[in-house]
């Protein structure tokens, strides 16, 4: 008499991404979301007036393109691990074009707000807790630029990457200002950046 129990298994057909991919993406996806979640809230809600030293962006650029880039292709691979799952599950191919499209857009939806993440969410949290009176100096781009729904009275600085705006900043600071102006921002911080409050000229 034959036992099926003793027979081979055969994956789930519940089986998900999270399930076939292995320990080590499932790891760094989960420890990726976490740093995601935590970047964009601190970045919209608490750090609007945070700004990054040229010193810091120099220091961490390098590791910040490694690490982000590895950061949002694994979590394209999960999607695409979720998309063969879901092959299999139902038996009907899903529109090449579509996949693709959708790949690409994971790898910018998790690439950007990381990148976010390292260069100003994580100085800000230290400059929080152990940050003092320091100076960085800028210059200015265009302090009169137009507000966006997530920066409110920019103000943009040459030489920093994108998503790298002042925001919320008063009209009567920003009239101080003109393109091309060098200025020493001053404020609690680092020598990683600093929360701008005041202003001077070198």
């Amino acid at each position: 008499m034959s036992d099926d129990r003793f027979g081979t298994t055969e994956p789930s057909k519940h089986e998900d991404a999270f399930d076939v991919a292995p320990s080590w993406i499932k790891l760094l996806f989960a420890l990726t979301f976490v740093l995601w979640v935590v970047g964009v809230f601190a970045t919209l809600f608490f750090f609007k007036r945070y700004l990054p030293s040229h010193i810091w962006l120099e220091t961490i650029e390098p590791f910040t393109t490694i690490f982000c880039a590895v950061a949002a292709l694994t979590c394209t691979v999960l999607a695409f691990l979720g998309f063969l799952s879901e092959e299999r599950r139902t038996g009907q191919r899903k529109n090449r074009f579509f996949l693709a499209f959708t790949l690409i857009f994971s790898v910018l939806l998790f690439y950007l707000p990381t990148v976010d993440l390292l260069r100003r969410v994580i100085p800000a949290m230290i400059a929080v807790a152990w940050g003092e009176r320091v100076e960085h100096p800028f210059v200015i781009a265009d302090p009169g630029e137009r507000s966006t729904k997530w920066c409110h009275q920019p103000i943009e600085l040459r030489g920093l990457p994108a998503m790298t705006e002042l925001c919320e900043m008063p009209q009567e600071f920003r009239s101080q200002l003109q393109p091309g102006m060098s200025v020493v921002f001053i404020g609690k911080g680092t020598w990683m950046g600093l929360f701008v409050e005041d202003f001077r000229k070198p």
